[in-house]
């Protein structure tokens, strides 16, 4: 019995380590999307190919907008409306704009989301107390 269950204590680490969901990446693309990224990218871009692969299976959490003509899910009227001119762009809720590849960092420090694996991380301006400071 102890056997069996050890065994059975072990499937959730061996399917996370043969591609399981990755809930600590779907947690970061799920903050993405809350602080209203929306990432433009073209199917044909060497560095949105790149990007998706560094996002994996939790880019389906993201407002995700492709702006390559001739697929069914182009919406290249969209990227042209507002002004795509490169790929891939992430815009955020605040205005700001990252364009070319980015990588988690970039996106986290942006966003205010924290780095997948570090959720209990603070991403706010690190304040620091002098003395007379109550």
């Amino acid at each position: 019995m102890k056997k069996f269950l050890s065994t059975l204590m072990l499937v959730p680490v061996v399917l996370a380590a043969c591609g399981g969901p990755d809930i600590a990446m779907d947690k970061f693309v799920q903050c993405l999307d809350e602080a209203g990224a929306e990432y433009y990218g073209a199917y044909w871009c060497p560095n949105c190919q790149r990007e998706n692969e560094l996002l994996g299976d939790s880019k389906q959490y993201l407002n995700y907008i492709e702006c390559g003509e001739g697929l069914a899910e182009s919406q290249t009227d969209v990227c042209l409306l507002e002004g795509i001119e490169a790929y891939p762009t992430w815009r955020f809720a605040d205005g700001s704009e990252l364009i070319g590849f980015q990588g988690l960092e970039d996106l986290a420090a942006v966003s205010g989301c924290a780095l997948p694996g570090q959720e209990d991380a603070s991403f706010g301006p690190v304040v620091t107390e002098t003395a007379g400071d109550e």
